[in-house]
């Protein structure tokens, strides 16, 4: 009995002394690949990744990226090119004076569900915090998000990332961006060098723009001047805090999904509390608006297309020629002006913000995604850039 007792126990020990080998040897492995104990979870991999983007923010090299990142994808190759993109920005604005504190980017991510869909594919879903009203880097953003990573030689590798602030951080998932210190610097000679004193109409001007709407229309005309006063107050109160009168506008996919797609929607509700008179933001008759450039507050489908589109809110606003119908009139800007409204383009014109200022620094408000930014940051994201200043309203 006792050498059965005993080859038992010493058979126990050998076994549990081999797993134990096991389990170090493993340990081992997932520190020299990785650096800890913990990395090689999906969930650790997202962490480290926004670690990452902060660091390099800060100034550690870019080339850090390909440890969280599959570089097979286009997206993510464009997010290497969009942080360089970033840094050459900020770079350049430091000899004009623009030193911002890369240290305040305070953020919390809480995760919701991490979930296999095989041995190798894991998707992460996480909600990303932001504080309001602190202006961050464009790499991040307020919401949900979600990481597909994939399990590979070198550990969990992220594959893709849907989040509301793709279209304005590595633009797309399929075209490979260019990275160009010469657009790039091209784009901000608009903040450095541009136009920045408010222009004023001629009173010849504006008669003729009257004349020619009470030609077509001979009834009282009301004159709405443009307030930026009250636009950029509209648009830094709600940038991060959606006004709950007017519906937030989304993109629908062929299968069903929403994308937030607010940014014209938002621009218009400042444009359009600029123009009013400044009163309660709760209550649509603060607002001014046209029969052809109105929102619908109860059916974001039934804005108008001038409301809500990029391209069609920019020819409504600054197309002059046809003041008797589009009751508008607004300066094309070579610069920024504090309260006007910018637009971006990459491979077409696809976001709007309002522009503000602080001291001499500019910034933008925007939705899709909600928040404040470094006017310099995003143009260095994008190929074109286009402002105008909206001035005049006229109703009946």
């Amino acid at each position: 009995m006792n050498i059965r007792r005993t080859i038992i126990i010493v058979s126990f020990l050998i076994v549990f002394g081999t797993l134990n080998a096991y389990a170090e040897s493993l340990e081992a492995i997932n520190k020299t690949n990785y650096g800890n104990e913990d990395y090689q979870l999906p969930e650790t991999v997202v962490s480290e990744y926004y670690r990452c983007l902060n660091d390099i923010y800060c100034g550690a090299s870019v080339e850090k990226l390909y440890h969280y990142l599959d570089m097979e994808f286009v997206q993510n190759r464009n997010v290497v090119i969009a942080m360089k993109s970033l840094l050459y920005s900020r770079k350049y604005m430091e000899q004009f004076g623009q030193v911002i504190d890369k240290s305040n980017t305070p953020y919390e991510i809480t995760f919701l569900s991490c979930k296999y869909a095989s041995d190798d594919l894991c998707y992460v879903n996480i909600i990303m915090n932001l504080k309001k009203k602190v202006v961050y880097p464009t790499f991040l953003a307020q919401g949900e998000e979600t990481f597909v990573l994939k399990q590979t030689v070198n550990g969990w590798k992220i594959i893709k990332h849907n989040w509301v602030g793709m279209p304005i951080f590595e633009l797309s998932e399929e075209e490979e961006l260019s990275y160009s210190p010469e657009r790039i610097e091209k784009n901000l000679q608009s903040v450095i060098y541009g136009k920045r004193e408010t222009e004023e109409l001629s009173d010849e001007v504006l008669k003729e723009a009257l004349n020619d709407v009470l030609l077509r229309n001979p009834t009282a005309v009301i004159v709405h001047t443009y307030n930026p006063v009250y636009g950029v107050s509209y648009a830094v109160d709600t940038a991060a805090t959606p006004n709950p009168l007017f519906q937030y506008c989304y993109q629908v996919d062929t299968y069903g999904n929403q994308t937030p797609a607010d940014c014209t929607d938002f621009a218009s509700q400042c444009v359009s509390y600029g123009f009013g008179n400044g009163g309660n933001r709760s209550v649509l008759g603060s607002y001014q608006y046209t029969y052809s450039w109105y929102p619908n507050t109860s059916n974001y489908w039934a804005n108008s297309l001038s409301w809500m589109s990029v391209v069609d809110f920019y020819n409504y606003m600054t197309y002059n020629a046809m003041l008797n119908y589009y009751l508008v009139y607004s300066n094309v800007l070579s610069s920024y002006q504090s309260g006007c409204v910018v637009q971006f383009y990459s491979t077409y014109w696809s976001h709007t913000a309002i522009v503000y200022t602080n001291g001499s620094t500019a910034y933008i408000a925007q939705h899709s995604p909600d928040n404040t930014r470094l006017l310099s940051d995003v143009l260095s994201q994008y190929t074109s850039v286009r402002y105008f200043m909206p001035v005049y309203l006229y109703s009946f």
